[in-house]
């Protein structure tokens, strides 16, 4: 039993600094990370077409990515 206690104590240690290092990362992000809502300015002028893509690309933000 003794000469098991040191390969223990060993294995315990690596797997408790396993644990350790795990819980201090960052969390990875997310697949939605990248991707932002579009916005204009009150004065920004875009086509009828263009507008219509900017709200289908809001709309697929709001409901995959929340």
């Amino acid at each position: 039993m003794r000469k098991k206690l040191p390969r223990l104590t060993s294995a315990l240690t690596v797997f408790l600094t396993l644990i350790v290092v795990n819980g201090c990362t960052a969390t990875p992000p997310t697949e939605c990370a990248w991707v932002k809502k579009i916005t204009l300015a009150p004065q920004d002028k875009v086509a009828r077409t263009t507008e219509n893509k900017i709200i289908a690309h809001n709309m697929k933000v709001e409901r995959f990515c929340r």
